[in-house]
Order: C-alpha cells, then structure tokens, then sequence
C-alpha cells in the first residue's frame, strides 16, 4: 500500500481538478498511455472512479480528435481545423 499511495494521491490529484469537456487528453498517445494506469488503479482498489475517470476522457478524446471526413484521427488538437485556417494539417 506505501508504494502505492505516491500514485494514488496523484490520480485523485488529477480528478479533483478535472472538468468535463476540458479535453485533458488532448493528444491521441494518450488514448494509449494513461488509461492503463487508471484502470489498474481502479483494479487494485476496487473504486470505480479511475474506471470511470479513463472511460470518459477516453472518449472525450477520441470523440474530438477523430475527423469524419477522413475517416482519421488528428495527432494531437493542433491538427484541428480551425476556423481561421491556421491549423496544421
């Protein structure tokens, strides 16, 4: 448990701050790093909350990363059109 606590604090750290929609995942590698720890922790501690916190920034990143019309997923939110047309691309 005392080598977990470090991780832990930090996990709930990131929860107390987190705001739906604030898009925190905002690069598509986190679609594949930080979901395993939040879901080990979940696992671990039995506290469904990392589960759940993984699921939705997992699909809120998903959701706003992928571009219909190419069938894609952007890199990263730099790579968003924007309306200015100042995105990379």
């Amino acid at each position: 448990p005392e080598l977990l606590q470090p991780t832990r604090a930090a996990l709930d750290s990131v929860l107390a701050k987190s705001k739906p929609g604030a898009f925190e995942w905002y690069w598509v590698d986190a679609l594949f790093m930080a979901p395993p720890v939040w879901v080990q922790m979940a696992e671990i501690t039995g506290e469904k909350k990392y589960l759940d916190h993984a699921d939705t920034l997992f699909w809120e990143t998903a959701d706003k990363l992928w571009d219909p019309e190419t069938q894609l997923i952007y890199r990263d939110r730099t790579y968003i059109p924007q309306a200015d047309g100042m995105q990379l691309r």
